[in-house]
């Protein structure tokens, strides 16, 4: 009987310690992830920066083709942070992002069929 009882102790040891182990990683993953996110937020940013300082010394046609890049970039910003904020990405609603994608996209003045 006292055996039973030491190797249902260790057992509980075990699962104790492999739970505190998982928490610890999954802690470790949401840092990460949301720090990655972060970064890919800010570098998306600058890029939109950057094409809109280019466009303030274009001549119009090369203004369209930036504007057309910026619009595209706005739209790659918009799905990540669509998908960096959802809690679970299997609850999101298509329509509305399809919707936003596609007036971001419009946006453009000049937009390419690829």
């Amino acid at each position: 009987m006292f055996e039973s009882y030491k190797i249902k102790h260790l057992g509980d040891r075990v699962i104790t310690k492999r739970t505190y182990e998982l928490k610890s990683l999954l802690s470790q993953r949401e840092l990460f992830m949301k720090k990655l996110n972060h970064r890919v937020k800010n570098n998306l940013q600058f890029i939109l920066g950057l094409l809109w300082v280019k466009r303030m010394d274009a001549n119009n046609e090369t203004k369209n083709l930036l504007l057309s890049l910026q619009s595209q970039v706005q739209a790659i910003a918009t799905v990540h942070e669509t998908l960096s904020t959802q809690p679970d990405i299997t609850t999101l609603d298509g329509g509305d992002y399809l919707h936003t994608l596609i007036n971001i996209l419009n946006l453009s003045p000049t937009r390419n069929t690829y």
